[in-house]
């Protein structure tokens, strides 16, 4: 798409929310990987953790093993915390407190930071938007969410971006 055509597209009540800046910006976004990790390995290491924590609990700590009790409990809660998973054809959007670190496209248990919301989406309704393949889309109001939803994880202004591309769509018969 060439640079400025995105301006041209939008309808005049949507052209009014978005200031010049916000249409350079929504052009320069570009998809990065998240740092992610094997979630199998977390856990395992979270049933460890567990196991740690319960064999200390049968000691019945005192003193210095009770912060350690805490502490495996708390490492544990971690390790499991962070994990989800992806289906074939579904990516993940990485938010850590509503800005991008990044997108997950590996299928399988997966772990990342349990501070970032994980946002899971589409790869096929991604590729029939940027295509501009209508008659392959989900109705309407699924397409109004899905669309939503990956503006807030890219960073758009979600309201405006779905309005604006939901006007290119043909109306159904």
């Amino acid at each position: 798409m060439p640079k400025g055509s995105l301006e041209a597209e939008l309808p005049e009540a949507v052209e009014a929310d978005f200031t010049r800046e916000r249409v350079m910006t929504m052009q320069s976004t570009e998809e990065r990987l998240a740092s992610t990790s094997n979630g199998y390995v977390y856990v395992a290491a979270g049933i460890l953790l567990l196991l740690l924590a319960i064999g200390l609990l049968a000691l019945r700590p005192v003193g210095l093993m009770v912060p350690l009790v805490v502490l495996a409990f708390l490492l544990m809660i971690w390790c499991l915390a962070g994990l989800y998973m992806l289906q074939p054809n579904q990516a993940a959007l990485l938010l850590l407190f509503g800005s991008y670190r990044g997108t997950d496209r590996e299928r399988g248990l997966r772990w990342a930071n349990p501070f970032y919301s994980k946002s899971k989406i589409s790869v096929r309704f991604l590729r029939y938007i940027e295509d501009e393949r209508f008659d392959m889309l989900p109705a309407a109001v699924y397409l109004r969410g899905f669309l939503h939803e990956y503006a807030r994880g890219v960073g758009l202004e979600p309201r405006g971006t779905a309005e604006a591309y939901l006007s290119r769509v043909p109306p159904v018969d």
